[in-house]
């Protein structure tokens, strides 16, 4: 949360080697006790039961890691990152392949549509209803567990949904006033959202796409990208900034390839941490504009051509514990232990020793 080096990369395992082996002999699901309002939603009650019972069988591991015990609210709940959309008043398409996930149909293509936007009630949305669960589940735990936020999406990304990509890109050249009065209703919107989330739950909310931060929340990004330097400076940066400063730290999530707006970025003081894929990235060039002062979750990329994912697990590791010249406030997952411990072993630790794994006597 400082920004600043600590001795060693915060690591979330998942899974840990040893689950199995713990869930075997721990009370089953059902069993776990909720209170308060429990009963009246079962179907969450079932989700927050298992999300308990797994976090008790990581805490019971003997493989100590970094993670930070809280319940995700599942994404089935809100619709996923497209729920904002639904606020302004696009349809949303569920997707066959894939239940939950909705395809939200744009419909502004002139700026005088922006007068038409008839903001749907929170309350009646999606995304309300992730604001529901979340409450919900801090009851149900006698508020002993942080939440996070539901994925969800930053004002450029909620525009890209409501006007379609190329209109987008059309608007930042030749529409640049409509583009900011529609950014300006989407960052009330979010503030709003983030402010409800922190008020049901007595301000436990932390991000949904870092594991280790104890508070906090995430918006993520797959238009920055896209973007120039310049127009990220005119067309979403300002608006993140007024974001954090209106409901306090936050992280950023995006894939593809965006060091360009780094040296921005770490000009913002509410923005803890940045969540990016390798290789999409370059770790140098990611290291020069940040000096270590900005915290990085740095992930193995995924469903990419091969030229952009690793042919081994081993060597996304590998290359986290060379890439950096001293010792950076870091973040990244472990999903096979066996590939961590041998990355390890041939690196003695990691540049700076930054990569010393902890196992419980």
């Amino acid at each position: 949360m400082a920004g600043r080096p600590f001795g060693w990369a915060a690591i979330a395992s998942c899974p840990k080697p040893d689950s199995a082996q713990i869930g075997g002999r721990f009370i089953k699901s059902e069993e776990i006790p909720l209170y308060g309002p429990a009963g009246s939603r079962p179907e969450w009650d079932a989700s927050i039961r298992q999300q308990v019972r797994d976090l008790h069988i990581s805490a019971l591991s003997r493989y100590e890691d970094d993670a930070y015990p809280a319940i995700n609210i599942p994404r089935s709940v809100h619709g996923q990152s497209q729920c904002i959309a639904e606020l302004f008043g696009c349809e949303l398409i569920e997707q066959v392949s894939e239940p939950g996930l909705f395809y939200p149909v744009p419909w502004i293509q002139k700026p005088a549509d922006l007068a038409r936007i008839n903001l749907k009630p929170i309350e009646s949305s999606l995304i309300g209803q992730a604001i529901e669960f979340a409450e919900y589940a801090y009851a149900v735990t006698k508020g002993e567990l942080a939440i996070r936020n539901p994925v969800m999406t930053g004002p450029i990304d909620g525009a890209n949904y409501i006007l379609g990509t190329m209109q987008l890109m059309h608007w930042i050249y030749d529409e640049p006033e409509a583009l900011h009065e529609l950014l300006e209703q989407i960052t009330r919107i979010i503030i709003d959202v983030v402010i409800r989330l922190n008020s049901k739950t007595d301000g436990t909310i932390c991000p949904d796409h870092g594991s280790c931060l104890p508070r906090g929340f995430a918006l993520c990004s797959e238009v920055r990208s896209l973007l120039s330097v310049s127009m990220y400076e005119e067309f979403e940066s300002p608006y993140l900034r007024r974001i954090g400063k209106a409901c306090g730290p936050y992280m950023i999530h995006s894939c593809g390839t965006w060091e360009r707006m780094l040296p921005v970025d770490i000009k913002d003081e509410n923005l803890v941490m940045v969540n990016f894929q390798t290789k999409e990235m370059n770790l140098k060039k990611v290291y020069d504009y940040t000096q270590g002062q900005l915290s990085l979750y740095v992930g193995e990329s995924i469903n990419l051509g091969d030229q952009y994912t690793w042919p081994c697990e081993t060597d996304f590791y590998r290359h986290l514990m060379s890439a950096f010249p001293e010792a950076v406030p870091l973040s990244f997952s472990i999903k096979d232990m066996d590939k961590y411990l041998q990355a390890q072993e041939e690196l003695h630790g990691g540049t700076a020793g930054m990569f010393r794994w902890r196992i419980n006597p």
